[in-house]
């Protein structure tokens, strides 16, 4: 069980107070009841270096992490729908010219994870992308160990969306209070997506990202990915699916309380996918299947138009899309 630290460790932080402007990205977009699900980044994997510091508006080539390194990381990630985020240790982070003498890095792909350690982060450019969705991760990542403990990265990056700093470093430093952050399973990270849904988090591996936390729901998120649950309340969807098949899932996983991190299965069925309802609406219908049991569930999706609202704070708002599950039943 997570670790709760007295009050005589407390970190000795000055968070600003602050509140977003009530033109924040994140405020219009509760504004246009913009909900969470569907809203995840996409990603096959998640690679995860530890640099500290302070990160410019792109992390990878605007830190202390080397430019070069970062931008190879970044293409070749791209090319196979991965992301990688810098994740630093929660606290104040001042612009040092210290060079880090080792780093620690993790890679998730959804269902497992391998933690390595390089002196160089040139190093980092051996792993085999090609192999990284395989499901054989040591394979893929030089030197590389099986870590099945769970982790959870706050997006607090400041130069990216104001919103993810004046909202998310708050809910990283009481994290850190509550549960420690000695044995790095719980980390500040470089921009997530979506920072309209500020402050947000993925845990890891599943790779599930969460959105409008505070104290207390991210508190609870870190329990229950300990105890190997989901919170479905907080939950934008897992990243190694679309949107509309982040829906899906999160709908069968409320209609049947399932709450355990096992492995659902979605595929779209496009048998049905020109169907219409009264109302003339497109659906997308999606099978969602739980291999432990057996038991798999149709539900209907349906694209909707959402209210103008910006992606971003500073930019102009737009209109946006949203997926909503109509509809979710037992198939026979």
């Amino acid at each position: 069980m997570p670790r709760v630290k007295d009050s005589r460790g407390r970190l000795e932080q000055s968070v600003a107070t602050a509140k977003p402007s009530s033109d924040s990205c994140s405020l219009l977009a509760l504004a246009a009841n913009e909900p969470l699900a569907g809203t995840a980044t996409e990603a096959k994997a998640w690679i995860a270096i530890e640099q500290s510091g302070p990160y410019g508006r792109d992390a990878l080539t605007q830190s202390r992490f080397p430019v070069d390194v970062g931008r190879e990381l970044s293409e070749r990630a791209g090319q196979i729908g991965a992301k990688v985020v810098l994740i630093r240790r929660i606290g104040k982070h001042v612009d040092s010219i210290a060079a880090q003498s080792k780093r620690c890095f993790w890679v998730a792909d959804g269902r497992s994870m391998v933690r390595a350690e390089v002196e160089d982060p040139a190093e980092l450019l051996a792993i085999n992308f090609d192999k990284l969705l395989d499901g054989s991760l040591t394979d893929a990542v030089p030197h590389s160990v099986p870590d099945s403990d769970p982790m959870l990265l706050v997006c607090t990056h400041s130069k990216r969306d104001v919103c993810c700093a004046l909202k998310g470093r708050p809910v990283a430093i009481d994290l850190s209070e509550r549960f420690g952050c000695e044995d790095s399973r719980i980390w500040e990270v470089s921009h997530l997506g979506g920072h309209r849904m500020a402050p947000t988090a993925v845990q890891l591996p599943q790779g599930y990202l969460h959105g409008r936390l505070d104290n207390v729901s991210a508190a609870e998120v870190w329990e229950e990915s300990c105890a190997g649950r989901l919170v479905l309340e907080t939950c934008r969807g897992r990243s190694n699916l679309a949107p509309a098949a982040q829906v899906a899932e999160l709908a069968v996983r409320e209609h049947a309380q399932l709450l355990r991190l096992e492995s659902l299965t979605v595929t779209q069925d496009l048998s049905t996918s020109d169907r219409t309802r009264d109302a003339g609406l497109e659906l997308e219908t999606w099978v969602v299947a739980n291999p432990g049991t057996g038991d798999s569930w149709e539900v209907e999706v349906v694209r909707e138009e959402l209210g103008p609202r910006p992606e971003s704070c500073g930019k102009d708002p737009v209109i946006g899309f949203t997926y909503r599950a109509i509809s979710t039943r037992l198939r026979d």
